[in-house]
């Protein structure tokens, strides 16, 4: 892994804020879309005020989906505004680099965003994958230190570098 700034791992963390940020745009579609969809022309009452039921049904699970994304985006945003904490074991703000028979993977333990995928000049080709606390590969990590090797869903992984 060649030398990570701060300001690259901002940079990462931005990315993930905007993909959050787009995703909190989407759902309040989908939100307006649910209601919207109710054609009402030509319908009964009782039909009316069932399709609106449904239609509030969908509405509710993709506002709870929002409000997490809303509060991922706050836990995110913080952490950029105060700098992303440096560690030399796997912790929150850590980029890991992990080998393995497959090839080389990094990953990049942020408090939100799991499972985006994330580039920058620094790491050429390579994609960063975000790893986030509740995530079963953040959990087998935690706390490990570059050189440590673990055993993960029957692999056998080698931390070698943490930034």
């Amino acid at each position: 892994m060649n030398e990570i700034t701060p300001h690259i791992k901002i940079a990462l963390a931005r990315q993930v804020l905007d993909s959050l940020r787009e995703t909190v745009t989407d759902t309040l579609g989908e939100i307006d879309n649910a209601y919207s969809a109710v054609e009402t022309t030509g319908v009964s009452a009782s039909r009316i005020s069932e399709m609106m039921d449904n239609a509030a049904v969908r509405a509710s699970a993709h506002e709870k989906r929002l409000f997490g994304k809303k509060c991922e985006s706050l836990a995110l945003r913080d952490m950029i505004r105060t700098g992303i904490p440096e560690s030399d074991c796997v912790a929150i703000g850590a980029l890991i680099q992990i080998d393995s028979k497959a090839g080389t993977d990094y990953y990049f333990f942020l408090p939100s965003g799991g499972g985006t995928v994330l580039h920058h000049e620094a790491f050429g080709d390579e994609e960063l994958v975000v790893i986030t606390p509740q995530s079963p590969l953040a959990q087998a990590l935690l706390n490990k230190k570059t050189g440590s090797r673990i055993n993960f869903r029957q692999k056998a992984l080698h931390i070698t570098a943490i930034r």
